[in-house]
């Protein structure tokens, strides 16, 4: 009874620790967010794009653009060719997506780290100082696919450590859902590919740590 207790106990905490750091991330870049303006070049340069597909009825764009983030222009085309949002809105739009985006890797970070190395301090620290770093804070706080793509990727990445403490048949699973997300992360920013090799680190931290336990045995 008190094993239930304590299990119980600890996933309450760490709901509330989720929920408060969402919102927490979330408040943080919204003091900050550029929704009048695009919030850098090649953020202009994608918006651009997406002006003229919806002019010439046609998704197109000019240089790398298509190619480098081809879900995340498909996405904002979509939704002003359907009407969802108004050429007007888009800069505030994309800065909105980039800061659910933000959040949800904070999330993320908590999640592995807590998993990594079992201290609930040390996740909830590193989620706070992730909040003030230079790049991470800046992405946040405008339009572009880089940051959505890292909330995709880092949530492939979750996926992919927790299948490794289920059982076979979950395991498949997860790591189907976690290959899914990856190609999603890819195919939103391709600079995804470029952080491939946390996998591979991922699964030599399972390893050792499997070989550690079955030596104490």
């Amino acid at each position: 009874m008190k094993d239930i207790q304590l299990i119980l106990t600890r996933r309450v905490k760490y709901i509330i620790t989720i929920a408060s750091l969402f919102v927490t991330s979330a408040t943080l870049h919204l003091q900050f967010a550029i929704t009048k303006y695009f919030g850098e070049q090649d953020s202009t340069r994608l918006a651009l794009a997406l002006i003229k597909s919806i002019h010439n009825n046609k998704l197109q764009g000019d240089g790398y653009i298509p190619f480098s983030t081809p879900l995340y222009i498909k996405f904002f085309y979509q939704a002003l060719e359907h009407g969802w949002i108004e050429i007007a809105n888009l800069p505030a739009t994309m800065t909105y997506v980039s800061i659910i985006s933000s959040s949800v890797v904070t999330i993320c970070s908590f999640i592995i780290v807590i998993l990594l190395t079992n201290s609930y301090l040390s996740a909830i620290t590193s989620s706070i100082v992730l909040q003030f770093n230079p790049a991470f804070f800046v992405n946040s706080i405008y339009g572009f696919p880089s940051i959505v793509s890292l909330s995709i990727f880092m949530a492939s990445l979750a996926i992919y450590y927790i299948s490794w403490n289920r059982e076979a048949n979950k395991r498949i699973t997860l790591i189907s859902i976690s290959l899914f997300l990856y190609i999603v992360s890819v195919m939103t920013k391709v600079d995804a590919v470029m952080a491939t090799a946390a996998f591979f680190y991922l699964f030599l931290f399972t390893v050792r740590k499997m070989v550690k336990e079955l030596s104490r045995h």
